[in-house]
C-alpha cells in the first residue's frame, strides 16, 4: 500500500483552501486569512493534452511565476457531471479548481486540472463514461506529469472532489509515485450514492451486468468552458 493511504487524515485539510488553510505535509500551505495576489501574477496557465487510451484529454496546467526550477505539484480530479474547473465559488468569479490553482501558485505549487473523458473539453461521450475510464484518465495525467522537467514527482498530490475523489483514491492504491491524497466529499459507497441520482433500478442493473457498463439515459454531457 503507498504512503499516500497513510496521509489521508492530514491531507483532507487541504480541502480549507477556499476558506482558509492549513500547513499539510511538506507542500507547506498558507495560514488561514493569509491574503492572496492576483491570479495572473502567481501562475502561468497552459492548455494541455492528453493521451488516453487512444484519445484526447484536454487540461491546464498551472506553474507558479516563481523561479523555481522545479514544484511541488496537485492533480486535481473533478466530480460528477461536472468539469475541470468545477463549481462557482459563492461571491466570487472563481469556481473552485480555478481558485484552487492560483492559491496553490501564490505559495508555489503546480496544479493540473483535467477533463474526463466525455466531460468538458475532453473527447468522447458522457454516456460512455466509466470508473474506469477516470481512473485510467487519472494515470494518464500522472504519466505527463511525470514527463515534465518542471514539477517535482515526489511532492505529487492528488485531490478529488466527489466522484473524483473516488477515483483519487482508487489510483491511490495503484500508483506509488502518489505522496498525497485529498479526498473532498468524496463519493465513499457508489451503489448507495448513485441510486439517488441514478435510481435503485439503473444501479440494480449495473450491478447485475456483468461488468457491463448500462446506458443512462437522461444526463447530457457536461458543458466544456
Amino acid at each position: 500500500m503507498p504512503k499516500s493511504l497513510r496521509h489521508l487524515a492530514l491531507c483532507l485539510s487541504l480541502s480549507l483552501l477556499l476558506s482558509g488553510c492549513v500547513p499539510v505535509s511538506r507542500f507547506h500551505l498558507p495560514a488561514a486569512g493569509q491574503p492572496t495576489a492576483p491570479a495572473a501574477a502567481a501562475v502561468h496557465e497552459t492548455i494541455v493534452t492528453i493521451q488516453s487510451e487512444g484519445q484526447n484529454v484536454i487540461g491546464t496546467l498551472a506553474l507558479p511565476q516563481r523561479g523555481a526550477t522545479s514544484y511541488p505539484v496537485v492533480l486535481m480530479l473533478h466530480g460528477f457531471t461536472n468539469v475541470r474547473d468545477e463549481l462557482p465559488v459563492a461571491g466570487t468569479d472563481e469556481k473552485m479548481y480555478e481558485r484552487m490553482a492560483r492559491v496553490l501558485g501564490e505559495h508555489g505549487m503546480a496544479s493540473l486540472r483535467i477533463d474526463f473523458r466525455g466531460s468538458g473539453d475532453s473527447d468522447g461521450a458522457w454516456a460512455d463514461t466509466t470508473f474506469t475510464g477516470q481512473i485510467a484518465d487519472a494515470l494518464a495525467a500522472i504519466d505527463f506529469l511525470d514527463a515534465l522537467p518542471a514539477v517535482d514527482m515526489a511532492r505529487l498530490a492528488v485531490l478529488g472532489f466527489s466522484q473524483g475523489g473516488l477515483v483519487a483514491a482508487q489510483i491511490a492504491a495503484r500508483d506509488a509515485r502518489i505522496d498525497n491524497v485529498v479526498l473532498w466529499s468524496a463519493v465513499a459507497n457508489p451503489p448507495d450514492t448513485y441510486k439517488h441520482i441514478l435510481s435503485d433500478a439503473t444501479v440494480a442493473a449495473g450491478l447485475a451486468s456483468g461488468g457491463k457498463p448500462p446506458v443512462i439515459k437522461h444526463f447530457s454531457r457536461p458543458s466544456g468552458k
